[in-house]
């Protein structure tokens, strides 16, 4: 992936998605990596923590949420059309679960994934500050950013 992540996806004959997904060891001077904000048409989407932390914000009409997952195995599903944008900490492991009917996007390999649209895109970058404030007060500059204290 463009921001270091490696993923290893399975796809059943049911269409049903699973992926696991381990994030590069990020410094803070680098910059926070966030994934690309996205939503999907069909499919609902869960995330498991394995290991490390993570955030998630999403935005639905011109309200924003932020969810932080720091604990194994705590979990989070977005279902269709809710568009989100994830980040993990430095080595952090998820697992992601895709299922439901998928709407293709000839754009995207055909598959259930489209970008946010740009009218929320302001709205998500405000929430991306103020995560990447917290995280950024809650670690060393020079070290792996470490799980944030709230």
């Amino acid at each position: 992936m463009q921001n270091g992540e490696v993923r290893e996806r399975v796809t059943f004959t049911d269409g049903t998605v699973v992926s696991r997904t381990t994030a590069a060891l990020w410094l803070l001077e680098d910059g926070i990596p966030w994934q690309e904000a996205h939503y999907h048409v069909g499919l609902t989407e869960s995330y498991v923590l394995v290991e490390g932390w993570a955030w998630f914000i999403t935005c639905e009409g011109l309200c924003t949420k932020r969810d932080e997952l720091v604990r194994p195995g705590e979990t989070i599903t977005f279902v269709p059309t809710v568009p989100h944008v994830v980040v993990l900490g430095p080595g952090a492991k998820i697992i992601t679960t895709q299922f439901g009917e998928p709407v293709l996007n000839t754009e995207k390999s055909n598959r259930d994934w489209y970008p946010a649209s740009e009218e929320i895109l302001p709205l998500l970058k405000e929430e991306k500050d103020i995560v990447e404030y917290l995280i950024r007060c809650s670690c060393s500059q020079t070290e792996p950013a470490e799980v944030p204290v709230i």
